[in-house]
């Protein structure tokens, strides 16, 4: 969730949006590989047609992941996640 904690706040150390990462996603490690190991598949089968078929997967992972980081943000609405 880094990139996305950057996005927010261009400003802010690595190591402080790495620290805030791991807060965010902390017993939540185990469901996001699984989300992760989902699209295995997908990207298989773009390989077996000489890659074209990751042109469309890449991007619908990547909406994925960032749906996924609002979910965070908005379940952990009460919890402060990024200080400014």
């Amino acid at each position: 969730m880094v990139p996305y904690i950057l996005s927010e706040d261009p400003d802010m150390p690595l190591d402080e949006a790495i620290e805030i990462s791991k807060r965010m996603t902390d017993g939540q490690k185990g469901d996001i590989f699984v989300l992760d190991l989902s699209f295995l598949g997908w990207y298989i089968l773009g390989l077996l047609f000489f890659g074209i078929g990751g042109i469309f997967v890449r991007p619908y992972h990547q909406a994925t992941v960032a749906k996924l980081f609002e979910y965070y943000i908005g379940a952990k609405e009460n919890e402060p996640v990024i200080e400014s």
